[in-house]
This record gives structure tokens, sequence and C-alpha cells, in this order.
């Protein structure tokens, strides 16, 4: 038998192998609804629930997920309030894998988010480029904007501080993506946000890191 949590983290239950088939069912006809109520679910889960060898890792599986940060945590970023929690405010929503071609999951996708360097994680990115001159960082370049070892480290240390995650298993997470984001506007999406009054900010912001970082070659 092999045990499940429900989408919506209802109570676990344990299947029988007759019972996957309606349980894969149930997600592949989940509708957007659903799916944002899965990424709002309490409680939401840690920043190292993402580490490798966390009993609590993401299923290598597909999916969506959603990044929430203490309220206020993200310097001039103004998150989307949790619905049942004023503690929380919602900062991105991601799809793993992107599209029917990748080989991505969301065990991959956010160990990305989790260990990555800032050029190779738009989120991680995104968050540096908020944060490095508050935190009196200092980014280089190399081919791509980089975090000199303890500024990145602090990053690290900021996540677990300020950041908490949910994931919800999708089996065609890009067929629900543009739904979802635009039902729970997250400040640091740019694909299918172009609307969002933090739009030009987070560009602004992006450009601003790849300046500051080009003028200190590694």
């Amino acid at each position: 038998m092999i045990g499940f949590v429900s989408a919506v983290g209802t109570t676990p239950a344990i299947l029988t192998a007759a019972a996957i088939v309606s349980v894969s069912w149930i997600l592949a006809v989940m509708d957007p609804a659903e799916i944002v109520a899965a990424l709002q679910n309490l409680p939401v889960r840690s920043y190292d629930d993402l580490a490798a060898r966390s009993s609590a890792a993401p299923p290598q599986t597909h999916g969506l997920y959603a990044w929430w940060q203490s309220a206020g945590a993200l310097p001039g970023v103004h998150g989307t309030p949790h619905p049942e929690d004023s503690g929380f405010e919602l900062l991105y929503v991601g799809t793993a894998p992107k599209d029917a071609t990748s080989k991505s999951n969301l065990r991959k996708r956010l160990g990305n988010h989790h260990r990555a360097a800032i050029g190779s994680s738009t989120f991680r990115l995104d968050l540096t480029a908020f944060l490095w001159q508050v935190q009196g960082w200092r980014p280089g370049w190399t081919d791509r904007p980089k975090l000199p070892d303890d500024d990145f480290a602090a990053l690290a240390d900021w996540q677990r501080k300020h950041l908490h995650v949910q994931w919800v298993e999708v089996p065609k997470p890009w067929d629900a993506e543009k739904a979802v984001v635009h039902a729970m506007q997250p400040p640091l999406n740019r694909d299918h946000n172009q609307r969002h009054p933090a739009y030009a900010k987070v560009g602004d912001a992006r450009d601003g890191l790849r300046r500051a970082a080009r003028r200190n070659p590694l």
C-alpha cells in the first residue's frame, strides 16, 4: 500500500494500488480554484524542507508551488496577503516542469530555489535584487550576476528566516499556470502578470542588480 497526502493537505490516507487510478484522475481534473486552495493550505512548509535529505522534501512529480514571505520581509515588495493568516504574503508561483518537454519536477525545481546560484535561479535573483543594497551585499559578474560566498550564505539565511513554501501535485501544471497566476497575483511573477502593480518595479530591480554586478567583474 502507498501513503498519500491529498492536494489540499487533508488527513493522510493509505491507498491500495487499486485506488491509485482514482487519485490520479482527481489530480488530473483539479481546476485552478482547487489548485489555488491547495497552494494556500496551512501549515506552509519551511525552507529547510527543501534540503535534499529532508524527510519532508518535495515529491519527484509535476506540480505547482507558491513561495510565501513573512509579511513585509522583502523590502519594497508588498505580497498578496494570505486569506487565512495575515502573517504570510505571497511572493511567487511557479510550475515544475515549465512544459511537457522539460524533465524537471517539484523536487528539482524547488531544490534549485534552495541552493542554486542567483544566476541560475530567477527566484533567488529577484530576492537578491531587492535585498542586496539593504543587506550590504557585493554582487559581482561572471557571465551573469553572482554573490560572494559569504553573501550567498546570507541569502540562504534570509530565506530560512523569512520564507515558506507550499506545493501541489498536478500532472500538467503548465496548463493551469496562467489562471493560477491571475487568481493569486504574486508580485515577483513576470509571465502572465504584466498588469500587476509590481511588474515594472521587479524589472527595474533586476536591471539595477545587473548593473551593479557588472561593475565588479569576478
